[in-house]
C-alpha cells in the first residue's frame, strides 16, 4: 500500500488486488503449473468483472500466468503488454522488494519506483481518455478518479473442485 499512495493512488478507491492462486499452497511453495493452470480461469473471470484499466502483475507467477511470457521478470518489469484492449505491466513481487530493501539506483525498489510513476502516468492517460469519451469515472471525496468498470458485469458463480490433492480443506 505504500507504493501504492507514494504513486498517489488511494488503494480503496484506486486499487483491486487478487492472487492468482486463491489458496497459498502448502509450507509456503511455489505453486505448480497444475495449479496455476487450475486458477487461471477464475482469474481472468475476476478481471473481466472488475474491468480495470490496468493489470499489475506482480511477480513471475501472474506474469507467467496472464503474459504467458517465460523470460525473467527482471527483463521484462516494466514493459506494458496490450491483451484484448486492456494494459498489463508486470513488477516486482512485494515480498521481493521486502527482501531487496536498497533504494540505491537500479535496485529493485529503485526500478519498482520507475514503474510506478509510469503506471500513474499511464493511469492519468487514460482516466482522460474515459472523460473525453463521457465514460463513467468515480471520484471519491479527495477528488481522486477510479474505474467502475463497463457496468455490464454480470455475477456468474463457477463452482470449482481443486484437483490438487495439497488444498484438501
Amino acid at each position: 500500500d505504500k507504493i501504492l499512495a507514494a504513486a498517489g493512488f488511494d488503494p480503496s478507491v484506486d486499487v483491486y488486488v487478487s492472487n492468482v492462486v486463491k489458496r497459498r499452497p502448502p509450507n509456503n511453495r511455489d505453486p505448480t503449473s497444475k495449479e496455476l493452470d487450475f486458477y487461471k480461469p477464475w482469474l481472468l473471470e475476476e478481471i473481466r468483472l472488475v474491468d480495470p484499466w490496468i493489470v499489475l502483475c506482480t511477480g513471475r507467477h501472474s506474469m507467467r500466468t496472464l503474459l504467458d511470457e517465460r523470460q525473467g521478470i527482471t527483463k521484462v518489469r516494466g514493459q506494458w503488454y496490450e491483451i484484448d484492449g486492456r494494459l498489463y505491466m508486470p513488477v516486482f513481487h512485494p515480498a521481493y522488494l521486502l527482501r531487496n530493501p536498497s533504494r540505491e539506483a537500479g535496485k529493485p525498489k529503485s526500478l519498482t519506483w520507475v514503474d510506478f510513476q509510469n503506471i500513474r502516468a499511464k493511469f492519468e492517460e487514460l482516466r482522460h481518455i474515459q472523460i473525453q469519451k463521457g465514460g463513467v469515472v468515480a471520484e471519491d471525496s479527495n477528488g481522486k478518479f477510479a474505474n467502475e468498470g463497463s457496468g455490464n458485469e454480470e455475477e456468474e458463480w463457477i463452482e470449482m473442485d481443486c484437483p490438487c490433492s495439497d488444498f484438501d480443506s
